[in-house]
């Protein structure tokens, strides 16, 4: 470790490429902070859009005025633009949580990491509706009709049969929208979330190395890219009924 240290510390002085990261305690926190709290909201975004996607898709076969409204949701939140909808949810209900508060640090449910992660849920849950809503239309009606005629009751029928077929179906468009959702929880930025975009904002203003701290944002993101991808395929394989093709 000592020498990956002095490594980049003479690469600095020989080269001017500068990676604080690697030889500075303090600007090494900064920006594992900044990765941690992305993380955070990918999997808060992940969990809560995919809990969306299901209940909503299900929603969708409910009756009428239950179904307007999840498609009244779905196409508000995938036809506008999610910057958009953070800023009206930061300055907009987020000013009306705030504003019974007498000073001090606001409340998860208030302050930004919080109305962030709300944003980027719902942004990203929109589309999930559509792709579990897909996945459960690709199940035949056929499969379904043989599940009654065996017995089983609609919650039953739809817990064991309708949901497993659905997910194997919609996993790899689903696993697209969890990479998209990872991506784009950069506009956490906007609302001055730490996140790493912002971690590295503010060490490049400091260190005057744009170009080293983009590439290592970058770099960050393509791991966290590459390691999802990895799980997703390892799912699939997994779920993969056999004789059913690839």
């Amino acid at each position: 470790m000592q020498r990956l240290t002095d490594g980049f510390e003479r690469l600095n002085t020989r080269t001017g490429w500068n990676f604080p990261v690697f030889y500075d305690g303090w600007t090494a926190r900064q920006f594992a902070s900044g990765i941690v709290t992305t993380l955070q909201l990918s999997a808060i975004g992940i969990f809560g859009s995919c809990l969306i996607g299901l209940f909503g898709a299900l929603a969708m076969g409910a009756s009428r005025p239950l179904r307007w409204l999840v498609r009244g949701y779905v196409e508000l939140l995938r036809n506008t633009p999610s910057l958009a909808q953070l800023y009206f949810i930061y300055f907009g209900v987020g000013a009306l949580l705030r504003g019974g508060l007498e000073g001090g640090a606001a409340p998860w449910y208030a302050n930004p990491f919080g109305l962030a992660a709300l944003c980027i849920t719902l942004h990203y849950g929109a589309f999930a509706v559509e792709i579990v809503r897909a996945g459960l239309l690709a199940v035949p009606p056929s499969t379904r009709d043989a599940a009654l005629a065996l017995g089983y009751g609609r919650a039953s029928r739809l817990w064991h049969i309708q949901l497993p077929l659905a997910l194997r179906a919609c996993l790899p468009a689903l696993g697209n929208n969890m990479v998209q959702l990872i991506k784009g929880s950069s506009i956490a930025y906007a609302v001055a979330v730490p996140e790493v975009l912002y971690s590295a904002q503010e060490i490049w203003s400091e260190r005057y190395n744009v170009v080293e701290m983009m590439l290592l944002v970058l770099v960050t993101y393509f791991c966290a890219m590459a390691v999802l991808a990895w799980a997703l395929h390892r799912l699939e394989r997994r779920l993969q009924i056999p004789g059913g093709g690839a």
